[in-house]
């Protein structure tokens, strides 16, 4: 918290580089709640995909139900990766 109203404090108590220990505990936490939470987020997601993939076909009728498919793989795949940016309307 402090970085917000002390910033030099804050680098002043790193200058000697050793972080490694508070990047590996923020890792780990990060991953833990990732995976706990992926579970979870699966019925949102499948909604969401289902919204978003009737309103594609409806704004272009050439889609076919197999590339949509295909489009469904790619994202569970590489989803959670570009997600974190992503915001629905």
């Amino acid at each position: 918290m402090d970085i917000f109203y002390a910033p030099s404090s804050v680098f002043a108590r790193r200058s000697d580089g050793k972080f490694g220990l508070a990047l590996l505990f923020l890792v780990i936490v990060g991953t833990v709640l990732f995976f706990v939470t992926k579970n979870a987020m699966s019925p949102i997601m499948d909604a969401e995909f289902t919204r978003q993939t009737a309103a594609a076909m409806r704004k272009n009728p050439s889609i076919t139900a197999e590339q949509m498919a295909a489009s469904r793989n790619f994202f569970e795949m590489l989803g959670p990766v570009f997600l974190c940016g992503d915001s629905y309307h």
